[in-house]
């Protein structure tokens, strides 16, 4: 079967499932999350927690590791990766597309270079020459 999503609704983005309804009588109509009103803004906002916890298993590992070798800029990347979180949340309560300086910032700029400090840690550790680093 062929499915289209209409696009008259603004925030279909921030649904994550469709459901169906299933029984003897059941219409056969898709249900998605309400994207209107206060409980659109819950809905979205919600869905930018799931979003926060599929991406922050970098950060969990990355904080202790790159913190222990570089303690302040680990700190400035946190906070960093903290704003754009909060931003992303209350950017997508306000609809979809909102969220993607939030995005920006802590998707883009803070975990990437943590990871990438972390790899400059990792690489040292495993003797790789780094050019214009001290030698071990």
């Amino acid at each position: 079967r062929k499915h289209s999503l209409s696009h008259t609704h603004t925030n279909m983005l921030a649904n994550m499932y469709f459901y169906k309804m299933i029984g003897e009588k059941a219409p056969n109509n898709a249900m998605v999350l309400e994207d209107e009103g206060d409980v659109g803004a819950y809905n979205r906002a919600n869905r930018s927690l799931h979003h926060m916890i599929e991406n922050f298993g970098a950060n969990i590992v990355c904080l202790p590791l790159g913190g222990a070798v570089f303690p302040f800029p680990m700190f400035v990347l946190a906070c960093t990766w903290a704003l754009g979180r909060m931003m992303h949340q209350i950017g997508y309560t306000t609809g979809y597309g909102s969220h993607g300086v939030g995005f920006l910032f802590s998707g883009m700029i803070a975990t990437p270079i943590a990871e990438g400090l972390c790899m400059l840690v990792a690489l040292k550790g495993f003797g790789v020459a780094i050019p214009g680093s001290l030698p071990p």
